[in-house]
């Protein structure tokens, strides 16, 4: 079965949205099969002339239903529970490409589909009815000139009511059922 979730600027005010299950799902394996990302905003680019630089910032799709055994994504970092741990900075991003280019003419282009093929979770899952699901676009600021930052949520200074994402699953194996249309 193929689940796809779109939002848009107009539907939030962040690039969060929160969709609910009107039925169960239970699959062995979810893999992220795409993502259609439209949001040319000023804010997730630079230019610079000293040193002569361009950057567009790298964005990633968070996702609140995987988990310490499914995505580990690793950075340099350190954490602050005295743990011992370093590099692992979440269990809920995955890597989906770079902002659009706010000077790019994409009118006869439509939305830029980004083919990914990513199993994010592979193993026996059962999501429940009225199960919430929570996906986002994150990004890492290139404000400061020539670096990047951490990854942080796009907010209202980010995502706009020109913003468009639509993220597409494919859930293979257990027992799919008929998901209602409301």
């Amino acid at each position: 079965m193929l689940l796809v979730f779109e939002w848009t600027g107009t539907d939030t005010s962040t690039s969060a949205y929160t969709f609910i299950l009107q039925d169960n799902l239970i699959f062995d394996k979810l893999t992220l099969k795409s993502v259609q990302l439209a949001c040319k905003s000023n804010t997730l680019q630079e230019d610079w002339t000293t040193p002569s630089r361009y950057m567009k910032a790298p964005l990633y799709l968070d996702m609140d239903f995987t988990g310490s055994h499914d995505i580990a994504h690793m950075m340099p970092a350190t954490f602050t529970d005295a743990s011992g741990r370093a590099n692992t900075v979440s269990n809920n991003l995955v890597a989906i490409g770079t902002a659009t280019d706010i000077d790019q003419d994409d009118s006869g282009l439509g939305y830029s589909q980004r083919d990914i093929n990513l199993p994010v979770i592979n193993h026996r899952t059962e999501w429940p009815k009225y199960k919430e699901l929570t996906l986002s676009i994150q990004h890492r600021s290139v404000e400061t000139e020539g670096t990047f930052g951490d990854i942080a949520a796009m907010d209202g200074t980010h995502w706009d009511d020109s913003c468009r994402v639509v993220v597409t699953f494919e859930a293979d194996g257990g027992f799919q059922s008929e998901q209602t249309v409301a």
